[in-house]
This record gives structure tokens, C-alpha cells and sequence, in this order.
């Protein structure tokens, strides 16, 4: 039981960690107060001390604010005297010493030095730690004796990905190693203009999230892919991009990657993901992306909150590898958008030293057009006081803007969402519900 346990506050070893000083579980008793439950040690241990005010911080002023079975609320924290950086969500689940329910908070604990780091991903890292959260909360309401038990193997499995996800990071782009210079490597000889138009337009239209798969022997002309998509992308998003790396297979929350290891893409590992990807493949020669945005949002949804119930039930599903042929969560990118297609023939016309800041102009000028799109989407949801914009007025901004082709309409929103959080979903909709499409991926769900 988690009460034998608690005055003692046990704590397990994690596997070496690069950043993560230590997961602290954490409940609330109407008679104790705070008690620790439970402490995953990584870098350091943690004093009792420190354990004590963490609780008192984190959870103690939560007691009398409402929060119902299904909600979870994280929170940061900056604990200067601690020499910490706190992130924590506070969630109700089965009390462990009575009836009812009561209320938890499980706290991810880094040290204050790598500060500057963590706030870089501090979205995707909140993201995730919810995501487990709510794992750990079904494996508590289903039996708190053996809850824990449980839950460990799965936060180790996920500071996997999260330590991956902690040190990856690709310098400034090298023109000269890119497929837009003159200078192109040897090893890019099969890609062709045309589909370079494509995998540049898809990766736009996934808001800049890309995975670049190639064969054993590929492994220059990935990476040559990875310089040339990471010129579309700010500093912030190269700081989660990731060259090829031995052994190593697709990571999600990674903004951009290569990998030569194609059986490790699964619809389970993009389901993960916050963000719509597009998936080039060097070995076949084709792109294929998610579904749109708003699509995917919705189907990522439901995938997971059917994954935390199937989980904490112990059912076992198959994980099919590359799934990038299914129409369910795939679609195949045939055409360019004439965006790209224009800026590949300039850039045709330009010497070696103009082409890298003709490309950072041009990118300028397409995030200028999208926050141009934000601010009349906006204009008009004020207006007529919708959540969403119906067809015909959609059809007055891509007029009024001169936005003829939907690849150049689909880039641009993409760009507006990046900007204004909420512009897609107010063009595109709310989708049906997806429900039907996720049993098609995970019959066994």
C-alpha cells in the first residue's frame, strides 16, 4: 500500500539522467497533511528538507480550490533557495488511506543551472508530464496498491524520450551543405527539384515539424535534407532538431530529425507528438504528411485518452511500423506550392553568396502575409462573433489576399497558427469526431 510507505518516503534509482534531478509524488491527508509518497531519484538525491517545502509549495494551497476528477493543473515554479526549476500538476485520484478521493500533485524537478535549456522546452516537457499524469491517475483510481508499481516502468520509458529530447539540438544551418546551394554534395544527386518543392511545402504546411527516413547507406544525404529544412526554421526550433544519430529512431516532440531506422515510425509514436508531421522519405522517394492540423489535433486527442484507459487496464496492442501509407492518418503531398516553386526558381538565378539571405527575406515576407491572414481571421471572428469563419468569408480573404492555390493557402495558415495560436481551427473548424478513424488505426482500442 502507498500508506505503509509514506512516513518513510521511499525513493527508486532512475536511470542515469542528464538534467532530471528527481519525480516527486506527492498527496494530500486530511490528518498528516502533505505526504510524500513517492520519490524517482535522478541526478541527486533529495533532502528531506527539501522534500518538505516542495510539498508545502506545491500542494498545501491547492486543499480548498475545486478541481474536478477529470481536470489536472500544472504549474512552474522557481525555488532560487532550493537551487530548483519545478514543473507540477496537481490531479485528484483515489485516496490511498480512506474512502473518496483526494487530491495529488507529481513534480518534475531540475536543477536551477539548466534553466535557460528547459524553458526552451518547457512546453513540450508540461505536455508530456500531463500526459503520464493522467496514466498514473487511472492506475491509482483502478488500485492504489499497486499503482506505482506500475507507473515506474512507464516514467522510465518516457525520461528515455525526454533525455533524448534534452540534448538534441543542430548548429545554424551551413548553406554551402545544403540542397539550395550551388555547392550541393555529391550525395544529393537523386533528389530532383520538383521534389524538393514538395518536401519543402509539406514542411511548411506541418508548421515546421519534420522526419527525414533514409536507408543504411543515406546517411550524408539525410542530414544534407536536415541542413535544408532547418534554413525554414527560427533558432528555438533548431534547439529540438536532430541530425542522424547510430541506433537512435524517431523521437517524438523533436521539431525536426533524421533517422535511418524506418520500423520505428508507428502511428502510436507520431500519435505522441504535439504537432503535425511530415514524413520524407529518401529511400522510396515520396512525402507524405498528417493530417491537416485541426484534424490531428482531434485524433491525437482521442488517441491518447483511449492509450491512458487501454493502458491501465494492461491491455497490449500492436504497434505497426510506418504507417505512413494509411489514408487514416496519412496523406500522400503530390503537388508543390507555387510559394516554394517561386523561390526555387529565383534562387536558381542568384549567385552562391545572395541565395541564404534571398531565403531569409522570402521567409519574412511569407510570415509577414500569415500574420496579415491572423489579423483579418480575427477581424472577422469579432465581427460576426463566431468560433469559426464559414466558407464564403474564407473566400473573401484568400481573394482579398491574392491567395489563389490552396498549397500556398494551407503554408500561410500554417505560419498564422505558429504566430496566433487558434487562427487554423478558426478558418478550417472543428473536424467531426475522429473516434471511428482511431479504431481504424488501433483495432484492438
Amino acid at each position: 500500500m502507498l500508506a505503509a510507505f509514506a512516513s518513510q518516503r521511499p525513493s527508486l534509482k532512475l536511470p542515469q539522467s542528464n538534467f532530471v534531478s528527481s519525480f516527486v509524488l506527492i498527496s494530500w491527508d486530511y490528518l498528516l497533511g502533505s505526504v510524500v509518497e513517492q520519490v524517482w531519484a535522478g541526478l541527486e538525491d533529495i533532502t528531506s528538507d527539501t522534500l518538505t517545502y516542495l510539498s508545502r509549495q506545491t500542494l498545501d494551497g491547492e486543499i480548498y480550490r475545486k478541481l474536478d476528477s477529470d481536470d489536472m493543473e500544472s504549474k512552474f515554479h522557481v525555488f532560487s533557495d532550493l537551487d530548483l526549476i519545478v514543473t507540477d500538476v496537481i490531479f485528484t485520484a483515489a485516496n490511498p488511506r480512506g474512502k473518496g478521493t483526494t487530491k495529488f500533485s507529481l513534480a518534475l524537478c531540475v536543477p536551477k543551472r539548466f534553466i535557460s535549456r528547459y524553458l526552451l522546452l518547457s512546453s513540450a516537457f508540461e505536455e508530456r508530464l500531463g500526459y503520464i499524469t493522467a496514466i498514473l491517475r487511472e492506475f491509482l483510481n483502478r488500485s492504489t496498491a499497486s499503482a506505482l508499481g506500475h507507473f515506474t516502468p512507464i516514467l522510465t520509458q518516457e525520461l528515455a524520450h525526454w533525455e533524448i529530447l534534452f540534448g538534441s539540438a543542430i548548429p545554424d544551418p551551413e548553406f554551402s551543405r545544403t540542397l539550395l546551394s550551388t555547392h550541393t554534395p555529391a550525395s544529393s544527386g537523386r533528389i530532383s527539384k520538383e521534389f524538393l518543392a514538395k518536401c519543402l511545402t509539406s514542411h511548411l504546411q506541418t508548421l515546421g515539424c519534420s522526419v527525414v527516413l533514409g536507408n543504411a547507406g543515406q546517411e550524408p544525404l539525410v542530414n544534407c535534407m536536415i541542413e535544408t529544412l532547418a534554413m525554414l526554421l527560427s533558432p528555438e526550433e533548431r534547439c529540438r532538431s536532430s541530425y542522424v544519430v547510430p541506433g537512435q529512431g524517431f523521437v517524438p516532440d523533436l521539431v525536426l530529425q533524421g533517422t535511418l531506422k524506418m520500423d520505428s515510425i508507428t502511428a502510436e509514436g507520431i500519435l505522441r507528438s504535439s504537432l503535425p508531421i511530415t514524413i520524407i522519405n529518401l529511400d522510396r522517394m515520396t512525402v507524405s504528411a498528417t493530417r491537416q492540423y485541426h484534424e490531428f489535433l482531434l485524433l491525437r486527442q482521442e488517441y491518447l485518452q483511449r492509450y491512458v484507459k487501454r493502458i491501465a487496464s494492461e491491455k497490449k496492442s500492436s504497434s505497426d511500423p510506418l504507417l505512413a501509407t494509411s489514408n487514416v492518418l496519412f496523406q500522400t503531398v503530390h503537388h508543390a506550392a507555387p510559394i516554394v516553386e517561386s523561390l526555387l526558381q529565383q534562387l536558381s538565378h542568384l549567385s552562391e553568396v545572395l541565395r541564404p539571405h534571398y531565403i531569409l527575406n522570402s521567409l519574412r515576407l511569407v510570415q509577414q502575409r500569415a500574420l496579415l491572414v491572423s489579423q483579418y481571421v480575427n477581424a472577422e471572428l469579432l465581427e460576426t462573433k463566431r468560433p469559426a469563419l464559414v466558407s464564403q468569408t474564407i473566400r473573401r480573404i484568400r481573394d482579398d489576399l491574392d491567395i489563389a492555390s490552396d498549397e500556398d493557402w494551407a503554408i500561410l495558415l500554417a505560419c498564422a497558427e505558429k504566430a496566433t495560436p487558434g487562427t487554423y481551427t478558426a478558418v478550417r473548424g472543428n473536424p467531426v469526431p475522429v473516434g471511428a478513424r482511431v479504431l481504424d488505426l488501433f483495432p484492438d482500442f
